[in-house]
């Protein structure tokens, strides 16, 4: 084990570098946190369920949870290009990684149009200046990417996302391209869940336990105008004139 608590045998070609954040926490590309998880696939420690397994129900549910007991089950795969679900960030923060851990070099695909693009990849290895931070029980907690600021990769981004096919529309975003087009600097953002930084420095599991307007069964205060009330109300009234 290095000084910062990674095992060797993850650092080097898995991406992942451990000095990086010292030893509050650590650096990995998202295509060492593919090869990490689809190694703890591969090794038996991680079962990914099958379409078939997913629909089992009764005794052959029973069955196959005693058949994989004491290994993590997955409910979606992991492989180049995929969307890391939160099962996948909590499981590489809480049982490899075992720290905060910044993932970063996400494949263009699977981001938004506005982030940059690394420059020198293959076709089919297209990624974008974009990082989130996972962070153990919670998964993500920030995520963030470096904006593209040459309005004709923006454009062209635009474009072969489709107006057409739910992408954005140069015509409806040319408030957006004028912000390129008038002049821009490199920059970048990004956002931080808030309830999830109170689940963090609280403890607390659920995020609906942080929500700062709580819904639970028999309460759902909807505001729609003249007259909403909550479900609680209209049911004291249906009792009353009962």
């Amino acid at each position: 084990m290095g000084s910062s608590g990674i095992n060797a045998e993850y650092m080097g070609s898995s991406g992942i570098n451990a000095e990086y954040m010292g030893s509050s926490g650590i650096n990995a590309e998202y295509m060492g946190a593919v090869e990490l998880l689809s190694k703890e696939i591969a090794e038996g420690r991680c079962h990914v369920l099958t379409e078939a397994e997913k629909k089992l129900t009764g005794k052959k549910r029973k069955s196959l949870k005693k058949k994989l007991k004491g290994k993590h089950v997955f409910e979606e795969a992991v492989f180049w290009g995929v969307d890391f679900a939160s099962e996948h960030e909590k499981y590489l923060v809480a049982a490899i990684t075992k720290k905060p851990t910044i993932v970063y070099n996400y494949p263009m695909a699977i981001k938004s149009f506005y982030m940059k693009q690394n420059e020198g990849e293959p076709e089919d290895r297209k990624t974008v200046q974009a990082m989130d931070l996972l962070v153990p029980g919670i998964g993500e907690l920030i995520g963030g990417s470096a904006r593209e600021d040459h309005l004709d990769r923006l454009i062209a981004r635009m474009n072969a996302a489709g107006g057409d096919h739910g992408g954005p529309d140069t015509e409806e975003m040319s408030w957006y391209l004028d912000l390129r087009r008038y002049g821009s600097v490199p920059h970048g953002g990004f956002g931080l869940g808030f309830e999830r930084l109170v689940m963090l420095c609280t403890g607390v599991e659920n995020i609906r336990d942080v929500i700062p307007f709580p819904r639970y069964p028999g309460h759902a205060a909807i505001r729609g105008g003249k007259g909403a009330e909550s479900t609680t109300s209209n049911r004291k009234k249906k009792k009353k004139k009962k």
